[in-house]
């Protein structure tokens, strides 16, 4: 009978596995998931938390907030993105 002898390395190459696996699923693409947090609308849109909290108070961004954390609804972001947005000369 041939009984398999799993290793330390063995183990260490799981847990780098699960890790990666997770890191992935966690930072998967936007398009996949409802909201993000404020730091991914700041990155995403290239403004400072002070201009997200302007677009907080003024409604005119989809939000919601559990204690601390506010989470912004990703089809609101691209909405209000598109509302803004400036057409080009030749686009028009």
């Amino acid at each position: 009978m041939n009984i398999p002898i799993i290793t330390i390395a063995d183990l260490l190459e799981l847990k780098e596995s699960i890790i990666e696996t997770i890191k992935n699923e966690l930072s998967g693409p936007l398009s996949n998931r409802k909201w993000l947090r404020g730091k991914e609308v700041q990155e995403m849109l290239g403004i400072s938390n002070s201009k997200l909290q302007d677009l907080r108070i003024k409604k005119e961004i989809t939000y919601t907030s559990f204690g601390n954390m506010y989470y912004y609804d990703i089809e609101s972001v691209i909405h209000n993105m598109d509302a803004n947005k400036v057409l080009c000369k030749q686009c028009r």
